[in-house]
């Protein structure tokens, strides 16, 4: 995705959970000067001197929650969209990320439902989204 440029328009990055990709992802968002947040305790030595990473330490259920929270209390003039990847061990953050954000949000709030497909056409346009995944897949 980096060298098909579909993360140039991306204004922070969270994650994502494993180091290798975390280092690439480093290297890209020092580039673009985009900040990176990762939900690590620790990160790979590479990375501590890149003024764009940042690590927080955090429960991905907590993440979730306050995710939720902050995206159904803002007034938004991007489309939120869910990649849900459908696997067992992600599907349970993604339910709870969504109860979070309906119980918090105004009742014509919604949030679009991605799978694969959907997400990469969603980035290959040029309307602008807020994208969520709490996949921890690569």
């Amino acid at each position: 995705m980096i060298t098909a440029g579909k993360l140039d328009r991306f204004d922070i990055f969270i994650g994502p959970l494993h180091v290798q990709e975390s280092e690439v992802l480093a290297q890209f968002a020092q580039t673009k000067r985009i900040p990176l947040v990762l939900p690590l305790p620790t990160m790979a030595t590479s990375m501590q001197q890149n003024e764009f990473v940042f690590c927080v330490a955090t429960e991905l259920k907590t993440q979730a929650i306050l995710m939720a929270q902050h995206l159904a209390s803002e007034q938004h003039s991007t489309s939120i969209v869910l990649y849900k990847s459908n696997l067992p061990a992600d599907t349970l953050i993604e339910q709870i990320f969504l109860s979070e954000f309906y119980a918090n949000a105004p009742k014509n709030a919604r949030i679009i439902i991605a799978n694969e497909t959907t997400a990469k056409g969603l980035l290959k346009s040029n309307v602008p989204i807020t994208c969520i995944s709490f996949s921890q897949d690569k």
